[in-house]
């Protein structure tokens, strides 16, 4: 990232940068050595990051990572955990080198808890999310087997906990080259990750809509009583909404959609963005981060190359109307309103690349 401006503060401490004032990028972003200042007493001397939440006021504001740490700390019994994966205030995910800060700092405190322990779990799954993001994706994508592999010897496949674990691993796979700042894949090792976690997703996205139906036909039964019936509600709204759809659906939906595609795979990664644009409708999610990334995947599904007939002003006209919303609900300077912006650039592009071939200029006359 850009240097902060020379008078920036903590938004914690109130204090400055160190003389070094820079965030660190690339691969160095990624190393729990020179982001982490855990058991530091001090910040001085240490370089200020972007926090990059959703706020109106902190989101261009900046951050010492020691302060930040300490923070997440004091809120971590209260939030069970959250507090190291997303601001407390607008509930927006940390990003960039503070996410990377973060979850290497709650791996680090909960790395002593028994091996299948819920919070050592989540924690190792947000660290293998983090490296294979920023820098370091072959050993993210090593964290999120070793734990898949532990949880399904343990509990099966079908388990929630597994779920939850391949989900991750798919993750970590299915990034785009561009994504992660370290050395890159060869591109059959590149090729072998996206097939492996489109099986993945796909699997995980059948199993989880099985439990939702069966949870579903259930809470509906003649047989079952009123307060049952609300028990099994919100036990489906907290188990399969947020795992079936919150974190499968839009992974799906672009992994459909990554090379080499079809219009078979974007005609399925459409389905599933509108079946998950419909639960959002349905419990209110229309307007978060999560409804952003089902409408752009969406909007990709129904504009992608392959579909050429449709990369029309229309498409363009589709992301510039989500790039004004996204710019409003979640702020100009949220990871998921810039991907939407530069999704708009890549359309607009493409459509005037089709138009300048189904119209080209005659030649000057003399």
């Amino acid at each position: 990232g850009a240097a902060p401006p020379r008078d920036a503060v903590c938004w914690i401490c109130l204090e400055g940068g160190g003389p070094q004032h820079q965030e660190p990028r690339g691969a160095a972003a990624a190393s729990p050595d020179v982001v982490t200042k855990a058991g530091n007493t001090t910040t001085a001397g240490e370089a200020l990051v972007r926090m990059g939440c959703g706020c109106r006021t902190a989101g261009n504001a900046y951050v010492h990572v020691a302060c930040a740490i300490e923070a997440a700390a004091s809120r971590d019994v209260a939030t069970n955990g959250a507090s190291w994966l997303e601001h407390q205030t607008c509930r927006h995910e940390f990003v960039g080198p503070l996410e990377v800060a973060l979850k290497c700092e709650f791996w680090r405190r909960t790395r002593h808890l028994d091996a299948f322990d819920e919070r050592r779990c989540s924690a190792e799954a947000c660290l293998a999310g983090a490296l294979a993001s920023y820098g370091e994706r072959l050993i993210g994508c090593d964290v999120a087997r070793d734990l898949y592999d532990r949880l399904a010897r343990a509990f099966g496949t079908r388990d929630l906990r597994t779920v939850q674990a391949a989900i991750g691993l798919a993750a970590a796979l299915d990034l785009d080259e561009s994504a992660s700042s370290g050395p890159s894949s060869s591109s059959d090792m590149s090729a072998r990750h996206k097939t492996e976690a489109l099986r993945l997703l796909r699997d995980q996205y059948a199993a989880l809509t099985a439990m939702r139906d069966s949870m579903y036909i259930g809470a509906l039964s003649p047989a079952t009583s009123t307060d049952a019936r609300a028990a099994a509600m919100a036990e489906y709204a907290r188990r399969v909404w947020v795992e079936c759809v919150a974190r499968v659906t839009p992974r799906l939906a672009r992994a459909l959609l990554h090379a080499p595609a079809s219009d078979e795979a974007c005609r399925e990664a459409e389905r599933v963005a509108r079946a998950g644009l419909a639960v959002c409708e349905d419990h209110g999610y229309r307007d978060t981060e999560l409804g952003f990334e089902l409408a752009e995947a969406l909007a990709l599904a129904q504009h992608h190359p392959v579909r050429a007939d449709t990369a029309d002003d229309a498409g363009v006209g589709v992301f510039e109307d989500l790039c004004r919303r996204a710019e409003r609900v979640l702020g100009p300077d949220h990871v998921a309103t810039r991907r939407l912006h530069l999704r708009r650039v890549e359309v607009s592009a493409r459509a005037r690349r089709l138009d300048s071939r189904s119209n080209p200029r005659a030649p000057d006359g003399d």
